[in-house]
């Protein structure tokens, strides 16, 4: 019984570690956001000493990039991009973040709004105005530096997908689709 105890505090303890990180435009937990915010693997891991941090080298159609993983031991819970534009910056030991985006409902912005929830929560959350942007398959809700992507489904009704393109604030409203990832400073590109 003592050590199941101990077990249930040390696994609770872990929840709550994560869900103590709190996505806003200037900062994710300890770690400060800004234009010149420089990371590395062992700066990382000495921010989140709790979490799994990983680095490799990623490819795609941008410039090769640093990709920096935060994780739990059970799920990634977010990323950093950091581009690589020359021979100093893919041999550097920090870099730049061009991307954090957080993938994971256990970190949540200041407002309270994390992955998962739906965009009708966003909108009864966020003050001001959130902008609306396009990406190739999805789309992202803007506000105040941080981004909110969502992919509108197809359903039994006809609807095939929302065109990104055509997506504005009613046809978010009418589907109210699931908020699959939190960015900053610009949306993800997908």
């Amino acid at each position: 019984m003592k050590y199941q105890s101990l077990l249930a505090l040390a696994i609770l303890g872990g929840v709550a570690q994560a869900q103590d990180l709190i996505l806003t435009p200037t900062s994710l937990g300890e770690l400060t956001l800004s234009s010149s915010t420089q990371v590395s693997q062992t700066g990382l891991t000495e921010l989140f000493p709790d979490y799994q941090i990983t680095h490799e080298i990623g490819q795609g159609d941008s410039p090769d990039f640093h990709l920096l993983k935060v994780s739990d031991g059970d799920e990634m819970l977010f990323y950093i991009l950091s581009y690589i534009e020359d021979d100093v910056t893919h041999q550097s030991e920090s870099y730049d973040i061009d991307l954090l985006v957080v993938t994971s409902d256990n970190i949540a912005d200041g407002y309270g709004v994390r992955v998962g929830d739906r965009a009708e929560k966003l909108f009864q959350s966020l003050p001001g105005n959130i902008d609306v942007y396009a990406n190739h398959y999805d789309n992202a809700l803007g506000h105040e530096g941080l981004f909110y992507q969502f992919y509108i489904e197809p359903n039994d009704e006809g609807n095939d997908g929302a065109n990104p393109l055509d997506v504005d604030i009613e046809t978010i409203l009418e589907h109210n689709p699931e908020i699959s990832e939190l960015s900053w400073p610009t949306p993800r590109w997908g």
